[in-house]
């Protein structure tokens, strides 16, 4: 078993997922989330961090086919905002994923169709590692977020928070809105 490994402190870049899994290629390292755009957009205080970790791997069916895969193992540290105070509260989360990669998309869909263990892709030479990483540091992001511990914001604050909130959620900034245009009604 070939083995390379490459210990980054940066995204992976993209690989060829035909060789990568034939050789059973690894790339480990580690990434800032202020290296992913979409990412970091919901994460606040300093940059979080992810430990990241792509193995190849190549199996045959029994009529010979060979079937290309790329394993997924990471850990997200960094800071979401507090659902009930809006101050910084640690997230901490662990993603373990396997790809199966297809031939061409017709492939990928009738693989997919049947199969719910693993994701099906379509097989590249220049495959974005870190766009996957990122996509699903995404996925495993919690929906809700709080400390144990914590004060709710103030009435007086709430104005700030729902300017906060809009920013990190578009459904907050459908409550802002309501909130402002019924309060405009009200003071008429």
């Amino acid at each position: 078993m070939k083995s390379s490994s490459d210990n980054t402190t940066a995204l992976p870049g993209t690989v060829d997922t035909a060789q990568f899994s034939e050789r059973a290629q690894q790339l480990a390292g580690v990434a800032q989330t202020d290296a992913m755009e979409r990412l970091n957009d919901l994460l606040v205080g300093p940059p979080g961090q992810v430990n990241w970790r792509f193995s190849g791997e190549m199996t045959r069916l029994a009529d010979g086919a060979r079937q290309h895969w790329v394993s997924l193992s990471a850990q997200l540290k960094a800071h979401m905002p507090c659902a009930r105070c809006r101050e910084p509260a640690q997230i901490d989360c662990a993603i373990e994923r396997r790809f199966l990669f297809a031939d061409n998309e017709r492939q990928a869909q009738a693989i997919d169709a049947e199969i719910d263990e693993y994701d099906v892709l379509v097989r590249s030479r220049h495959f974005p590692l870190g766009e996957l990483l990122e996509d699903e540091c995404l996925m495993a992001l919690p929906g809700f977020v709080s400390h144990e511990l914590c004060e709710p914001i103030q009435e007086s604050d709430a104005q700030g928070a729902a300017q906060f909130s809009a920013a990190s959620s578009p459904f907050a900034a459908l409550a802002a809105l309501r909130r402002k245009k019924s309060d405009d009604t009200n003071s008429h």
